[in-house]
């Protein structure tokens, strides 16, 4: 269908939004309600508000700014202008092709092709005319019902010739209007058996579900039926304030905008995205959170930007500049009990920041040699005293006995962590085993688990070093903790490229994190290749079995998985494989992502992604030689 661009704009956050929005107006639909017709004063005065005739007379289409029709309740808006230019990146950027891809495939194909081609236009045109301008996605609250109406800007001509390409039928002529709301003539248009409800104006295009339809009569006379003063209406978005409020802390004309609440509306969220002249991306985010109320009194903070003994190398790292100290341990669960009792009394020997890191250990300087690049996840938190460090290493050595018993691994409880030494560091090394990976439920992290052992995620080394205590899923790079800790000059904050990411350092900074998107993309490449080979040895031990069994016919074929994998049979990698393809191109078109958030009053946070652009060319890969 046409509303497919909706879903792709260069915001990823307002992306995923449009598209769940986007899916909910094109999903199953009810039947056109029935309303009445009675010119009866009495029954006209108990009409909903958009259903009088005063008010239909009085509405009008939105000009240049749609947050002037949108209602100040609705608990979401999202606004995504300019996306022709966007959509021709889709040749070049896979981050971009990839969206476009998915949100096709989910489209009916039978009702975008026969729309298009009656429009005489290639895709592109059709996406140009109809939404090249503005897309605006908003929920409403109508009567205890959540309603999605789609907005589109396009030119009065365009608008005149869709509703007969899109075999659209006249809506609504035995109801109020007659086949009108307000200044927009409204159709149905049915696909695979669903309808949806259209309204065409001059200006706007407007879409949802028929279950729908008083929402978008809501939306469209709202501004009415605030002018005339009626019981109950609301103004306009634009004019809330809320609203306004959000978006004074947020840089004015944006192309993104996304303005959201939650269910009962006290919470808001607004969010801009600006793609900026020398191709970097500015993320800006404004919130009120009433949650954070109640924690503020149990945070301990600090102020700067701290990264600690983080090695160079990192590729990821998020510095936390709060601790939250629990005010009892039922904060932890219910299914926590020894835990919660055990984290309530080392928490107060710990003192922010608290970092959280990954990085990557090249196969050759683990040992044995994995021959598959090493990922490593982990964790730094600074001491208030030596103390702390043996309450730390108490927790873990409990959590390590708790599930190598459950696994009934008596000699890996007993032998399954043992003490090692670097320089004067001593610290410890914890080998979980199975133990940790049948507890992953997610399927792509349980095969990140599951990579050789020496690689994979089921060893934790961990210890006190200096005034940090680590936790390192790779010993080789605890090792390198201790290095920096000894030499400042290999640490993270003085690699050459640190002061590219031009950090603010407030006093009411919460957090900053650092990505370098071309390591990430070596990284994630790497898994992928690892993974490919694991399905090429698991077909040929399949192949290998199968013609061992065909030799005897006594025996019933079976699959013979790769040693390898987790223990669940057949399970497909394409949800591994396809993901870090494409997501690992797109990385290597951008060269870094830096995030601050800061705390903006007692429930409020604002926020900031900043992109890099990574060299095009140099990400671009070999051209093929040709045939002369």
């Amino acid at each position: 269908m046409l509303f497919i661009p909706i879903c792709t704009g260069r915001g990823r956050l307002a992306g995923v939004v449009g598209l769940l929005a986007t899916l909910a107006v094109l999903s199953a639909c009810q039947a056109p309600p029935k309303h009445t017709t009675s010119n009866d004063a009495a029954a006209l005065q108990s009409l909903p508000p958009w259903a009088r005739p005063d008010v239909a007379a009085k509405a009008v289409e939105p000009d240049v700014d749609p947050a002037e029709l949108v209602p100040a309740d609705a608990r979401l808006y999202l606004r995504l202008d300019h996306l022709g230019p966007l959509l021709s990146r889709r040749t070049d950027d896979p981050l971009v092709a990839h969206a476009w891809k998915v949100v096709t495939s989910l489209q009916r194909p039978e009702l975008w092709e026969t729309t298009r081609e009656r429009l005489g236009l290639s895709m592109d045109e059709t996406i140009n005319r109809y939404f090249g301008r503005s897309v605006v996605v908003t929920e409403m609250k109508l009567d205890g019902d959540w309603g999605v109406v789609v907005m589109s800007r396009a030119s009065p001509d365009d608008l005149a010739v869709l509703p007969g390409a899109m075999n659209a039928v006249p809506w609504g002529v035995d109801g109020p209007g007659g086949g009108k709301v307000g200044p927009m003539r409204t159709f149905s248009v049915a696909s695979d058996g669903a309808d949806m409800l259209v309204a065409v104006g001059q200006r706007w295009l407007m879409m949802t579900e028929t279950k729908h339809a008083a929402h978008l009569r809501h939306l469209v006379t709202s501004v009415a039926q605030h002018t005339l003063g009626l019981e109950g209406a609301v103004g306009p978005l634009a004019r809330g304030e809320q609203f306004r409020a959000t978006m004074a802390k947020l840089p004015p004309d944006a192309p993104i905008v996304m303005y959201t609440r939650n269910s009962d509306l006290t919470e808001r969220h607004g969010l801009t995205l600006v793609d900026q002249a020398d191709g970097s991306m500015d993320v800006h985010y404004a919130g009120q959170i009433k949650k954070l109320e109640e924690m503020v009194p149990h945070v301990e903070g600090v102020r700067g930007v701290d990264f600690g003994l983080l090695p160079a190398e990192t590729i990821t790292a998020v510095s936390i500049n709060v601790l939250y100290h629990p005010r009892d341990k039922s904060e932890f669960g219910q299914d926590a009990e020894m835990g919660s009792k055990m984290a309530m009394g080392v928490l107060p020997d710990l003192a922010p920041p608290l970092i959280l890191f990954l990085a990557r250990v090249p196969p050759e300087s683990v040992d044995p040699n994995p021959g598959v690049a090493v990922p490593v996840l982990g964790l730094a938190v600074k001491l208030k005293s030596p103390d702390g460090a043996a309450k730390l290493d108490s927790l873990i050595r409990s959590v390590h006995m708790i599930l190598t018993l459950t696994e009934f691994n008596v000699v890996g409880t007993i032998f399954g962590v043992h003490r090692e030494a670097a320089g004067d560091v001593s610290y410890a090394v914890a080998d979980f085993g199975r133990a940790l990976a049948r507890r992953v439920k997610d399927p792509s992290l349980a095969r990140l688990v599951n990579l050789p052992t020496t690689a994979g995620l089921q060893r934790l080394s961990f210890g006190r070093i200096g005034e940090w205590y680590v936790v390192s899923s790779q010993e080789s790079f605890f090792r390198r903790c201790v290095d920096t800790y000894n030499d400042k000059s290999q640490r993270l904050d003085a690699a050459p490229d640190y002061a590219e990411f031009e950090f603010d350092d407030g006093a009411s900074l919460l957090m900053s994190s650092i990505t370098r998107a071309p390591k990430l993309a070596a990284l994630l490449g790497e898994v992928h290749d690892y993974w490919q080979s694991v399905r090429v040895a698991e077909d040929a031990a399949n192949r290998a079995g199968a013609q061992d069994d065909a030799k005897d016919a006594t025996v019933k074929p079976t699959k013979r998985p790769y040693s390898v994998l987790p223990s669940e049979p057949d399970a497909p990698y394409s949800h591994i494989d396809k993901p870090l393809h494409w997501i690992t191109d797109a990385l290597k078109l951008r060269r870094s992502f830096s995030v601050q958030v800061w705390q903006d009053g007692d429930t409020g946070l604002i926020g900031h992604l900043h992109v890099q652009p990574g060299d095009h060319d140099a990400a671009a890969p070999p051209k093929q030689p040709t045939n002369p």
